[in-house]
C-alpha cells in the first residue's frame, strides 16, 4: 500500500493530484489513484506484489484575477518492491 497523508490546508491544495503505478519490468500502467475531487486527509493505493514505479504528480492552475495564488506542478517518482509478510 502506498499512502499520501496530511493533505494541505484548502488554500494550498493542488487542483490535480494523482499517483500512477507502472510495472518496473515492462512499463505498463498498473493502477491510478486520482485524489483531485476528494477532500480526505489520507489516500491509499493497494498494490500487488512485485517491482513497480510510482509517479506522483500535483498541479496548481492559475486563478485568473488573483495574483496571490500558487501555480505550477511538482512530480515525484519512486521505484519500490512490494512484498507481503504473513502475520504469525
Amino acid at each position: 500500500m502506498f499512502s499520501i497523508k496530511d493533505n494541505p490546508v484548502p488554500e494550498a491544495q493542488p487542483d490535480s493530484l494523482s499517483i500512477t503505478a507502472y510495472s518496473a519490468d515492462d512499463g505498463a500502467p498498473i493502477k491510478v489513484l486520482n485524489v483531485s475531487s476528494n477532500k480526505k486527509d489520507t489516500f491509499d493505493i493497494d498494490l500487488d506484489e512485485g517491482r513497480c514505479i510510482l509517479l506522483a504528480i500535483a498541479t496548481w492552475l492559475p486563478n485568473e484575477g488573483n495574483f496571490l495564488t500558487t501555480e505550477g506542478y511538482v512530480s515525484y517518482a519512486f521505484r519500490i518492491n512490494v512484498t507481503y509478510v504473513q502475520n504469525m
